[in-house]
């Protein structure tokens, strides 16, 4: 869908910087190579991003497969997945295609076979074998990666366990169900919000499910939490480790990462640390090596705790960093839950026009919008308001009088009206997961009656259309008088108690599901997905103290999604220095900024009939160019004097023409 002639608007820049900015080749300050990511070593190769695209690295650190996927994932029995331009195939080691077929989602290889999922033929999950021929139909919801002969699908409502020849070996009636590891043990969550506990080859429960949360056995022993700790049980049940630490990871190798005080660190299977050295954050080990982060670098370690001079990378995104698997898990992003409050609003960027409706999902409890929510939302998709907008306040006490005791509480869906959006349909699905707070704070008479009298303004204020106000009143004034142990206040998920919101985002258009983008819109606060044509939803969260938790989703256009994010980019490089608005950078900053060497002056490239010259431009350009002059303005400083693709000329060259308006007032 193109857009018609655009009003002057002054845009208001948020200036955020996005992952993938740094160059690759050597630093300064150390001999080895400097990457924008680096992650673990699977047949002696690790993913590696450079300039916006993903490759591998040896373990000298040297580029050994170019880096030009736009995802990949690790290599598995030889293979890799990689993603282009929206579709998934693999790779071999040596960088070659294993085959031509390529998929809308793959799963790693294990024990021969990959879970894959091509939306072209269904939205079912199949698996194939390593030369990409189909060895089980698609059939499943899900399907996860095959060990010990079992791999665990959801079908028809239920888990099931399927062998390598697609049979059923056995169905569960749990709620969720993974994959098996060499102990003969499997993770399961017996029901919806439930416990964790772990099943044998037979189905059988082995071990209770009595832990709020549970990670497959390794090395002989299972992470597990109880009370908001974690500890390490064996194959009977029985703590091996005790439950002290905020976060534990699997082991591997002989190793595990645990988190104590802020800091992780290493142990081995008797609970002991394996060296003194303490990081920010930390990795499994992989192949005798682990990645680990301290000052906003992350680098390679060996087992000894040593530094290992193999590769570097360094963490220049707002955003916390998150691989593919991660976006794909998460499907969505996680908040703070102050008193029970969480605010929401909703744009519509030039999107399609539709309507929203809110299904109540909650088992026990009851939710309350506030200031009123119409069970029924229509927008008009009137060009001339170019943004329909939706604030409401959502409100959940559980059945028990808390806050929240985990769950699922609502669904929001809409459904596009608009012919030209293929009969979109996304939906968010809101739940809360609870972590059991510390009972040792008590709060007085007087701070309780504080809260009374603040939520009692916060009323009067809503009545008088101050509606944030009121609802930073409410929320704060809930706050105290549930003392204060049910929410948090930092811009960190605790480990150890508070409840969180959690939003997952799913859609389809035209019957097809609708993917994640990984990367620089994906992560911790943010997550996106995209049909790859003609529109993307984004949503993401804001945490401040004592406001209410908040989730924002805007529907774009997807050439107004990158338009935007590309001027955003372009904006922060004007503010490092002329170097980046002259010579050979300055014809992209003309056709962009109206007074492109003030980088004071946010207002857009203007024609002389008023319109916006920088969006009209990039209105008729088709997908690929607004990905590569997203890539463009992400990497300003390196990519620019680049060939394009199938152009004579360089990135800045390339776009300079593509951006056709001449701006007002500029020679």
């Amino acid at each position: 869908m193109k857009q018609e002639t655009w009003k002057k608007i002054t845009v208001v820049l948020v200036l955020m910087v996005f992952a993938g900015c740094s160059s690759s080749g050597g630093d300064s300050t150390s001999p080895e190579p400097v990457y924008g990511a680096i992650g673990t070593f699977n047949g002696k190769l690790a993913k590696t991003k450079t300039d916006g695209k993903w490759g591998f690295i040896d373990e000298s650190g040297d580029l050994v497969i170019p880096a030009e996927y736009d995802s990949v994932k690790h290599f598995s029995e030889g293979m890799a997945g990689f993603e282009k331009f929206g579709r998934w195939g693999f790779i071999n080691r040596n960088g070659q295609p294993a085959f031509q077929r390529s998929f809308f989602d793959i799963r790693p290889y294990s024990e021969d076979l990959a879970a894959v999922m091509d939306r072209a033929a269904s939205s079912f999950w199949g698996y194939i074998d390593k030369t990409g021929e189909t060895v089980i139909a698609a059939q499943f919801e899900r399907a996860l990666p095959f060990s010990e002969g079992l791999a665990p699908v959801f079908k028809e409502g239920a888990w099931r366990y399927i062998r390598p020849d697609g049979s059923e070996a056995f169905s569960t009636d749990f709620y969720r169900a993974y994959p098996f590891t060499g102990e003969g043990l499997a993770l399961i969550r017996q029901e919806k919000c439930g416990r964790y506990g772990y099943i044998e080859k037979d189905g059988t429960l082995r071990i209770k499910a009595v832990y709020d949360l549970g990670l497959p056995f390794s090395n002989g022993l299972a992470a597990v939490q109880v009370g908001g700790k974690w500890g390490y049980i064996d194959v009977d049940g029985t703590y091996k480790i005790q439950p002290l630490y905020d976060y534990a990871a699997s082991f591997s190798e002989g190793l595990a990462v645990v988190k104590k005080n802020g800091e992780y660190r290493y142990i081995t299977t008797t609970g002991e640390l394996a060296f003194a050295t303490a990081f920010s954050w930390a990795e499994s080990f992989s192949e005798g090596r682990a990645v680990v982060m301290d000052n906003q670098s992350y680098w390679y370690i060996d087992r000894s705790g040593g530094p290992l001079r193999i590769a570097r990378a360094y963490k220049l995104s707002w955003q916390p960093d998150s691989s593919n698997e991660d976006c794909d898990t998460m499907q969505g992003v996680r908040n703070s839950f102050q008193g029970g409050f969480v605010r929401f609003q909703i744009v519509n960027a030039d999107g399609p026009s539709g309507s929203i409706t809110t299904e109540n999902t909650i088992q026990e409890g009851q939710w309350t919008v506030l200031p009123g929510f119409p069970e029924k939302l229509t927008w008009s998709g009137d060009k001339d308001a170019q943004l329909d907008k939706l604030d409401f306040m959502l409100h959940y006490v559980s059945a028990c009088g808390n806050v929240s005791s985990g769950g699922d509480v609502f669904d929001l869906t809409f459904k596009s009206t608009d012919p030209k959006w293929k009969d979109l349909n996304f939906t968010l699905s809101n739940s809360t997961l609870y972590k059991p707070p510390d009972q040792t704070n008590s709060h007085p008479f007087w701070k309780m009656l504080k809260g009374g009298i603040k939520v009692l303004k916060s009323a009067v204020e809503y009545s008088e259309g101050r509606v944030l106000k009121g609802l930073v009143d409410c929320s704060t004034g809930v706050y105290d008088i549930i003392s204060g142990e049910q929410g948090f206040t930092d811009n960190e998920i605790p480990d150890d108690k508070g409840t969180m919101f959690e939003t997952k985002l799913f859609a389809t258009m035209d019957g097809n599901t609708l993917s994640s983008f990984s990367g620089d819109f994906c992560g911790g606060d943010l997550y996106t997905i995209s049909d790859g044509d003609s529109v993307v939803i984004q949503i993401s969260t804001a945490r401040q103290e004592y406001y209410p938790a908040e989730v924002d989703v805007t529907l774009f256009n997807y050439w107004l999604f990158y338009a935007l994010k590309a001027v955003q980019r372009l904006d922060w490089w004007r503010s490092q220095g002329d170097e980046f608005i002259n010579d050979e950078y300055e014809d992209v900053m003309k056709s962009t900024f109206a007074n492109y060497n003030n980088p004071d002056d946010k207002v857009l490239c203007e024609n002389e009939d008023g319109s916006q010259g920088y969006m009209q431009s990039l209105a008729d350009w088709d997908s690929r160019d607004l990905r590569e002059f997203w890539n463009l303005a992400n990497n300003y400083g390196t990519v620019c004097n680049d060939p394009y693709v199938e152009s004579e000329g360089t990135y800045c060259e390339y776009f300079a023409k593509k951006l056709t308006f001449q701006c007002v007032g500029q020679d």
